[in-house]
């Protein structure tokens, strides 16, 4: 699910609409709250707001965390095996 988000977020440019990112994931909005909670915690989104547009951005430690998702991702799919 944090993987759900975070390509979500990236897909784009970074940069999406709270709404848009809960939405698209598919997740129970009660859970998503705790994900959210949980990647800003951890560093990797930030929440930004612009009047009254809610946002959710990767930083650059999720952008780095996506990238070794995805690596690990390919790497899985090569072997035949899933993430």
């Amino acid at each position: 699910m944090y993987h759900d988000v975070l390509e979500i977020i990236s897909k784009d440019g970074g940069r999406a609409r709270f709404t848009k990112v809960l939405n698209e994931s598919g997740i129970p909005y009660d859970r998503f709250l705790r994900y959210e909670e949980e990647l800003e915690r951890r560093g990797l989104i930030a929440e930004a707001r612009d009047g009254d547009a809610r946002y959710l951005e990767m930083t650059r430690e999720g952008l780095r965390f996506l990238e070794e998702l995805r690596r690990m991702e390919r790497f899985l799919k090569d072997l035949g095996l899933g993430l």
